[in-house]
This record gives structure tokens, C-alpha cells and sequence, in this order.
């Protein structure tokens, strides 16, 4: 590798979200990125913009969160990754990294995301898991919400399942797989699709759990109205992991 030559570094990150204010940089506030920025800088002495393949909400979890950065620093690309974690605290973790073509982005890269939202469904809630999960005390009807996971997929307009209706994003998006599985307490959403509007997939798990707790809700007729107020309630963003992004 010749001196000084510009490498791009990939980074799979694992992280408890709980105590941080999302993944963006934002002034004053503990961030995601903020943390992996300020360990790239105090490993090669470079300040280096670290892009991920997409923003999490504060509280949000990741499970294999994605990013990338450039670098002239001449550390080879598989020990970035237990090289930065001295420099990180405990509630983030560089799982692998490795050096990838200068054309890789891992937002504009990625064909697809899949996301989680996890449920403790019992009738009193867990001291130990209120940080991981959201708690549900009703008794969740899994096969209601399996039959009504299925209306989600495919390509639609998931309008009605957008928080932010002055956002310009293009409300029609792909969902390629929405599975509800159960074991013991613990109920699971998996998600997974191209992309995602902002809070989609809370807004989606909030009207599964609906359906679940004995709502009588029409999904056909929620995606037809095209309006946030249609559809169930965004969960806790305590619930929520990105667990991988795929290329």
C-alpha cells in the first residue's frame, strides 16, 4: 500500500441505544456516531466522517448496524475493529471491519435492511429487560397478528404508517418479509424490506400488537386511508433493533 494512500474502512456495530440521543451527531447530545467519530480520531489522529447505512432514533438498538469511513491510517482493515473498541465505551461495539473498494457507501450500497421489534408479553413487566424490550400485559392472539403481518408485504403506499407526514420521502416502499414468531414470553417482529419510512416499523409492530390484543383493525382499509391517525400506535423505541443491513 503505498504512504498516505486513501483507504475506505467498512464497520459492522453492535449497540445498546438506551443512552443515546440516535445515531446522528447532534450538538451537546451522546451520539452513535459521535462516539466512533471521536475513537477513529484518537486511533489515527484524523478527524473522519463516519456514514452509516441509516439513521436510529434515540432508544433504538442495532444488533449489525452498518458503517464506513475513510482513512489514510496504514492499520490494516480487519484490526480496525478491536482497535477502536479501546476507544469506545461499553454500550457500543465494533463487531468486524474490514477495507472495502472506495465506491462502497453503506447507505447508498445497501439493497436491503431487516429490522426487529421485540415483546415481553406477560402480565407484569421485567426490571431486567425493560431497556431491551416493551413490555405488553395483555395476552397477544399470534396467530391474529401472523394473518395480518402478511397484508404488509409487498410494494404499497405505507403513508399511514409515517410519523412525519411533512417529510418529502416517497411514502411507497417494498416489504419484503413481516414474520411474528413467539417463544415463552418473548414475541418477535421481523421486518425486512428496501427501505423504510421514519417510525414505519414501530407504527407497523404498534398495530400488529392492536390486532393482537383483540382490535378489530383493517389493514386494507389503513393503507387505502393513506392517514398516520389510521393505523395503531408507534411502540417504545426500547423494543426496536436494526439486526442487519444487506448488500
Amino acid at each position: 500500500m503505498a504512504k498516505n494512500e486513501l483507504r475506505n474502512i467498512k464497520l459492522t456495530i453492535e449497540y445498546d441505544g438506551t443512552d443515546f440521543f440516535g445515531w446522528q451527531v447532534q450538538p451537546g447530545c451522546r451520539t452513535v456516531q459521535g462516539e466512533i467519530e471521536g475513537a477513529v480520531e484518537k486511533l489515527t489522529g484524523e478527524f473522519r466522517r463516519v456514514f452509516a447505512s441509516g439513521r436510529t432514533d434515540a432508544g433504538v438498538h442495532a444488533l449489525g448496524q452498518t458503517a464506513h469511513f475513510h482513512t489514510t491510517s496504514s492499520i490494516p482493515g480487519n484490526r480496525f475493529a478491536m482497535a477502536l473498541n479501546a476507544f469506545l465505551p461499553d454500550d457500543v461495539v465494533i463487531l468486524s471491519s474490514k477495507a472495502v473498494p472506495l465506491s462502497f457507501h453503506a447507505r447508498k450500497s445497501a439493497k436491503g435492511k431487516h429490522y426487529r421489534y421485540v415483546i415481553y408479553n406477560r402480565r407484569v413487566s421485567s426490571p431486567l429487560r425493560r431497556r431491551q424490550m416493551h413490555c405488553v400485559y395483555e395476552k397477544l392472539d399470534i396467530l391474529k397478528m401472523r394473518k395480518a403481518a402478511e397484508l404488509f408485504v409487498g410494494k404499497k403506499n405505507f403513508a399511514s404508517f409515517a410519523s412525519n407526514a411533512r417529510r418529502k420521502d416517497d411514502p411507497v416502499r417494498s416489504v419484503t418479509d413481516v414474520r411474528v414468531t413467539k417463544k415463552g414470553p418473548v414475541v418477535t417482529i421481523d421486518v425486512m424490506g428496501r427501505s423504510f419510512l421514519y417510525k414505519m416499523v414501530r407504527a407497523i409492530s404498534g398495530t400488529l400488537v392492536e390486532i393482537g390484543r383483540g382490535k378489530e383493525l383493517d389493514i386494507v382499509s389503513i393503507f387505502r386511508a393513506q392517514r398516520r391517525v389510521s393505523a395503531g400506535p408507534n411502540l417504545p423505541a426500547c423494543g426496536l433493533y436494526l439486526v442487519r443491513v444487506i448488500y
